[in-house]
């Protein structure tokens, strides 16, 4: 038997390029109750920024966004970054 722990995972998300450069906010934080900050680092994430960059760019320190993080993984059932 599966159990939840063990069971993969993945988000795709399919959008022209042509419109739309990056999933909608208002989406992710729906789709997993995600809050404000945490939307905004998901989607730095998902582009590919690094942490520090992020930490600077909103100004937030380097534990505030590593605590984000987690909150995203669990929100989203994400156990480890590729």
């Amino acid at each position: 038997t599966t159990d939840d722990h063990s069971a993969a995972r993945v988000l795709v998300m399919i959008t022209d390029p042509e419109l739309e450069r990056e999933p909608p906010k208002l989406m992710i934080m729906r789709l997993f109750g995600l809050t404000n900050a945490e939307a905004d680092v998901a989607l730095r994430v998902m582009r590919g920024d690094g942490l520090k960059p992020i930490s600077e760019d909103m100004a937030l320190s380097m534990a505030t966004i590593k605590t984000h993080v987690q909150h995203i993984f669990d929100k989203t059932g994400t156990h480890r970054q590729a």
